[in-house]
């Protein structure tokens, strides 16, 4: 760990340990750059549960990871269950994929994994409660943090930003984060005993009048329900009382069956959890960059989270390593693959929300049938 008492020098500093922060310091420490990755061991976010398919062991086999994922005792998922523009549900088998199961995962479990590889593959730790300043210098970048040992700066050359959607680096030095929607989650968690067995391992999705609901089983007696809609719906619905929210899941057809039939009992509280599709206008410059979720967000319906944030994360590693090595366009090239993955993604986007046409004056569904027009020439560059 750095000393706070003393100015470290890294070669790399790479901000946030999530999936994609974490994929970064491994790939940049595998490849013989010093890594400084800086986080909390402790994700004090809400645990919500994620679902991954089954195209996700690529992605994991190239972080070098899967072998330790299979060991993590997640639970798999044998396909998706979904009322999706028709009051019919269709099921699709994962059984039919090259790639075998998809996974309903426990989210800190994974990401406590994916930091653990970071270090086995020799990137330095920093446990780090807040960035409190950045600086720029001759050399490239002063970070100030504060720790549970006090306060300490690292100087650095490069830095990554996988914050998430705080984007923290990135704001700090002009980028501006641009929202295409206000989508929001609203999880409850139920707990059961006996017929945990019984359930049927599928992710069921079922979409309604003013959004979509899902539910996972989850490891350890688990089901995950969540409400996706906008936060001026869970606002004037009061959707964060557990009564109201339970209304709410009650008007649903096999979500509803699902928790009746099973007997199943809400543990805790209701927990809002940000979920819209957002990117930065400037997702690169001259000693750093931003990756996953903190260059750009997506829907929980693209199933893209983790993969991509993944994938971001090693794409990241690579421009940087490359930037260090001479390479001074990696980050204007790096940010041209974020933009264009992202209008191919928003495009997709509109596509799977115009097949519900069961409400279309709603306003949820009709915001969402039209293909958001922000990503302009400008949108998601790299800074000048």
């Amino acid at each position: 760990m750095a000393d706070c008492g003393t100015r470290e020098r890294a070669r790399v500093v790479v901000l946030g340990a999530g999936p994609s922060g974490s994929a970064a310091a491994a790939e940049l420490a595998r490849r013989g750059w010093p890594t400084l990755l800086v986080g909390r061991s402790c994700d004090r976010r809400p645990n919500i549960g994620e679902c991954l398919p089954p195209g996700i062991r690529p992605t994991l086999e190239k972080a070098g990871v899967w072998d330790a994922f299979l060991r993590a005792g997640h639970t798999a998922s044998v396909g998706i269950r979904s009322s999706w523009g028709s009051h019919e549900f269709a099921d699709r088998d994962f059984l039919l994929s090259p790639y075998g199961a998809g996974w309903h995962i426990d989210r800190p479990r994974f990401d406590a994994m994916m930091r653990e590889s970071a270090l086995c593959s020799g990137a330095e730790w920093l446990e780090c409660v807040a960035l409190r300043d950045v600086e720029p210098t001759a050399e490239g970048w002063r970070i100030q943090f504060s720790t549970d040992s006090g306060d300490c700066s690292v100087d650095t050359p490069f830095v990554i930003d996988a914050t998430g959607r705080a984007s923290v680096f990135a704001r700090r030095v002009g980028a501006k984060r641009i929202a295409i929607d206000r989508l929001v989650g609203a999880a409850g968690c139920f707990s059961f005993g006996a017929t945990f067995s019984l359930m049927e391992p599928v992710l069921l999705l079922e979409a309604a009048e003013d959004g979509w609901w899902y539910t996972a089983p989850l490891p350890e007696g688990k089901l995950i329900a969540v409400f996706l809609t906008d936060a001026d719906f869970i606002q004037r619905e009061k959707l964060t009382q557990p009564d109201r929210w339970m209304a709410q899941l009650a008007s649903t057809t096999e979500q509803s069956r699902r928790v009746q039939e099973h007997g199943l009992t809400l543990d805790g509280e209701i927990r809002i959890v940000q979920a819209g599709s957002s990117f930065l206008d400037c997702v690169a410059g001259d000693g750093w960059m931003a990756a996953g979720d903190a260059a750009a967000s997506f829907d929980p319906l693209s199933a893209q989270g983790i993969m991509s944030a993944i994938n971001s994360g090693l794409d990241a590693a690579h421009a940087a390593a490359a930037w260090l090595s001479g390479d001074r366009k990696a980050p204007v090239a790096y940010a041209d693959r974020v933009r264009c993955g992202y209008a191919k993604y928003l495009t997709h986007r509109s596509v799977y929300y115009r097949i519900e046409h069961r409400w279309l004056n709603g306003e949820f569904w009709k915001t969402r049938h039209a293909l958001p027009s922000v990503l302009s020439a400008r949108g998601t560059s790299a800074c000048a």
